[in-house]
This record gives C-alpha cells, sequence and structure tokens, in this order.
C-alpha cells in the first residue's frame, strides 16, 4: 500500500524556480506516473484520451479565434454568452474539453485515487470511488444523449433545408 501523503505530494517549489524546466518536469512526472501495477493498456488508452480532444480543438480556434478560413458559416457570430467573444469563449472551451480530458490520466495515476496534499480541507484523503463511477456513467448518458439528439437534429434540419432549396430552384 502506497503512503497517502507521499503519494498525493506535488514537487516542492520555490516562487523563483516555478516555470523552470526541472520544476515543469516534476509536476509532469507527478500527474502522468502511473501506479505500481497499472497495465500498460491502460496508460497508453489514459494518456491517448488528451490526445484525441486536441484536434478538435486546434481546429476550433483556428477557425473561430484566428479566423483561418476552414469553416463552413460565419467565424465572427457572436458566442451566446453575454459579455464573452466567440474568440475567448473557444479558447475557454479547449481548456475546459482538455482538462476534462486529462482527468483520465486519473485513472493511473496516484492523484487519481487520493486528494493532492495542497488541495484546502481535503488533501490527503482518499477518493470515494461510487462518486466517480457515477459521475462518469452520468456524463456519459449526458454526452450520448446530447450529440444523439444533434445527429438527429442537424440531419432532419438539413433534409428540410434541402427540400426548400429544391423549391426555390423550380
Amino acid at each position: 500500500m502506497r503512503s497517502a501523503r507521499s503519494a498525493a505530494m506535488l514537487p516542492t517549489m520555490s516562487t523563483n524556480a516555478l516555470f523552470s524546466h526541472r520544476a515543469v518536469r516534476g509536476v509532469w512526472k507527478a500527474a502522468h506516473a502511473p501506479v505500481a501495477g497499472a497495465p500498460r493498456w491502460a496508460c497508453l488508452a489514459a494518456y491517448a484520451i488528451p490526445l484525441t480532444v486536441l484536434p478538435s480543438s486546434l481546429w476550433r480556434i483556428a477557425a473561430y479565434t484566428f479566423h483561418v478560413p476552414i469553416a463552413d458559416g460565419p467565424t465572427h457570430a457572436a458566442s451566446g454568452i453575454s459579455g464573452v467573444s466567440l474568440e475567448v469563449s473557444v479558447v475557454l472551451l479547449y481548456l475546459l474539453s482538455e482538462s476534462a480530458a486529462f482527468v483520465s490520466c486519473g485513472l493511473i495515476a496516484n492523484w487519481g485515487e487520493m486528494v493532492p496534499l495542497w488541495v484546502p480541507v481535503l488533501g490527503g484523503r482518499s477518493i470515494p470511488r461510487r462518486p466517480v463511477v457515477v459521475a462518469g456513467w452520468v456524463a456519459a448518458a449526458v454526452l450520448t444523449l446530447l450529440w444523439t439528439w444533434v445527429a438527429v437534429t442537424s440531419r432532419s434540419g438539413s433534409e428540410s433545408m434541402a427540400a426548400q432549396h429544391s423549391r426555390t430552384l423550380r
């Protein structure tokens, strides 16, 4: 059994060395180091999940933040969030998407079993499995329903638009 305190501890850093190569490397290793006994396939899958999110995030940033002409339709539209530009909302979506995908590394790393020591009040406590599993299932169900609805409505919408277009051509 691992020590609870040493498993969740991030490397200690001074403010001068916060972004030094050694400090960044230490944080990277602490976040990505698999626990003993984690199967290789699980490690590869956990590391691959953030990489699968990356292409769509980069595409959105290129199209909607830097206005590279790779998207159909307007790239200068409103974000739908009051007071936030589309460019900023796309970058925030990227950060949210990659952060959510990075949580998959917690399935194989020490910090996925225990709250890191630097978290106030909860630091050093083990993470109960049931809420994590329930949250994962709920998220999977919501995303499945959401994207099924999007696929169905966009397909029916494109058919009706095609029918309208053919009527206007007559």
